[in-house]
């Protein structure tokens, strides 16, 4: 019997493209994620942002161990204490102070795609992290001091405690789930909308009453150990939550001229309404706050591939054990929404709705991947839109680095008495000869002002009402585009106007 001929090569199996990305679609997002870091790699930038704050008791903590709070950005010990101690341990700089919220932002990342690869499978897990890691709104904040994020972190996680409960009975992991429900209230107080969600969520389902209570008790557990260290401190067990309900009150330039702040924020028609709207539309206070949010550039692309997926596959959103989960998320969503605009009156921004942002992700990846392959070429698109809008977000990230670079130069060969403008001293706070300055004011003797601002020294000067001022020393900064960046830009598909920045060293005329 004749033997058959082996051929000269083994045969190989068809190679399938998707099996290293599938194989683990947490480390595909998180390390999509740290490519979107490393493009430009800026924790701090300061300014008007929250960020300053946040460093400010940090600094508290790096010193003391322990303060007491002095307005709500420093009750947040969230992020406040693990950045504290990454001040203590490693010094300030951007890298120490990218820590703590790169550790939440990879941690949310991680538990969004656990959740969803446990629930529908790994490539609507793999679809879905993309896309919440590709959302500006989300990846824009992914190194920076911020508390939007730690917020989203403790839901997820809670999110995921309850999963693995109804998978394994484990009534601890309910009194968890709790817990990290009250972490996400200490983080922001008005996360206190999530309670009852969960509570509607559980008492739907009959085999999940019984969690309730268990529920309850955990959230208790943080909120009840906030207030005995305050009454023990202070003997004001709600100390830290008359300084949230006193955010409220603040001036903010976020607000219409003449909203009157005095009164509670909680269903406050005129503060709902007294909104600057941040892209420009105006027709009802009662509407207006969704109709910006939904064209937002830092969520729209995101909102639109959600929903233009779920809207091709509406047949599964009425029909299936899948469907009515993601309908009851749908109404889980609008509720939450309704509790922060209507019932806490909130600022409408992007980064209070990430809750809400990581959902449409989801019914991006979901249905997406129940579209393959008949809609490829859609999900393609879609996919690259994504990317694409998160490369350019990353690209263009604020970045203040040469500035910094540069300034105390400028300072030590100055003539006089220098002082720096109070925004651009939050700026260049991390920089020890500029944060030693003192704040330019009125009644403040100063020879020379450094000053940031955009375009020209002319109009920063102009703007912080300095007009009896002019520039001795000037530098313009601008990224140099590539020639292909510089052709997209132009397009305005992914890139805006460049930002130009200018650093002015103010001498009176």
């Amino acid at each position: 019997m004749t033997r058959p001929i082996s051929p000269p090569f083994p045969s190989r199996r068809p190679v399938d493209w998707r099996a290293p990305f599938l194989a683990s679609p947490v480390a595909t997002v998180i390390l999509f994620a740290l490519l979107l870091l490393a493009i430009v790699p800026v924790a701090y930038l300061g300014g008007d942002g929250d960020d300053y704050h946040y460093l400010l008791a940090a600094r508290c903590v790096a010193d003391h161990g322990f303060c007491l709070p002095v307005d709500h950005w420093w009750r947040r010990y969230p992020i406040v204490f693990p950045t504290g101690v990454s001040l203590a341990l490693f010094g300030e700089s951007q890298a120490s102070l990218a820590i703590a919220p790169l550790a939440y932002s990879l941690s949310a990342l991680a538990l969004f795609v656990t959740l969803v690869q446990r629930q529908f499978g790994r490539v609507e897990a793999l679809l879905a992290g993309l896309a919440l890691a590709c959302t500006p709104a989300f990846a824009m904040r992914l190194p920076e001091v911020n508390i939007d994020i730690p917020e989203l972190t403790f839901v997820l996680a809670a999110l995921l405690c309850l999963q693995s409960a109804s998978a394994s009975g484990k009534r601890w992991l309910v009194v968890l789930a709790g817990v990290m429900l009250g972490l996400a209230i200490q983080a922001r107080p008005t996360s206190l909308v999530m309670v009852p969600i969960f509570m509607i969520g559980l008492v739907a389902m009959k085999q999940w009453r019984r969690w309730t209570l268990p529920l309850i008790a955990g959230v208790l557990i943080p909120n009840l150990g906030e207030a005995i260290l305050y009454w023990l401190n202070t003997g004001d067990a709600l100390l830290p939550w008359r300084l949230s309900l006193a955010h409220s009150h603040m001036p903010s330039s976020d607000l219409l001229p003449g909203v009157d702040t005095s009164r509670s924020p909680l269903f406050n028609p005129s503060l709902i309404g007294g909104w600057k709207q941040a892209n420009g539309i105006s027709v009802h206070w009662t509407v207006d706050g969704l109709l910006n949010l939904l064209v937002d550039p830092s969520i729209a692309l995101t909102l639109a591939c959600g929903a233009l997926f779920a809207a091709l596959n509406w047949r599964a959103l009425i029909g299936g054990r899948e469907g009515k989960l993601l309908l009851a998320l749908a109404i889980g969503a609008a509720l939450l929404f309704g509790g922060l605009t209507y019932g806490f009156a909130i600022a409408p921004r992007p980064r209070m709705y990430l809750a809400i942002i990581a959902l449409f992700c989801v019914y991006f990846g979901v249905f997406a991947a129940r579209s393959l392959p008949a809609r490829a070429l859609l999900v393609s698109v879609a996919a690259l839109l994504l990317v694409g809008k998160a490369l350019g977000v990353a690209y263009d990230r604020a970045d203040l680095r040469a500035e910094a670079m540069i300034a105390p130069a400028w300072v030590a060969a100055a003539q006089g008495n220098v002082a720096v403008d109070p925004r651009t001293g939050r700026f260049l706070t991390l920089v020890p000869g500029i944060d030693a300055l003192p704040r330019y004011a009125t009644g403040v003797a100063a020879d020379r002002i450094l000053l940031i601002g955009q375009d020209d020294c002319r109009q920063a000067a102009d703007s912080v009402g300095l007009q009896g001022w002019h520039a001795e020393r000037a530098a313009t900064f601008r990224r140099h585009d590539p020639a292909v960046i510089a052709t997209i830009r132009r397009s305005g598909l992914f890139l805006g106007p460049p930002l130009i920045t200018a650093m002015c060293l103010l001498r009176r005329d």
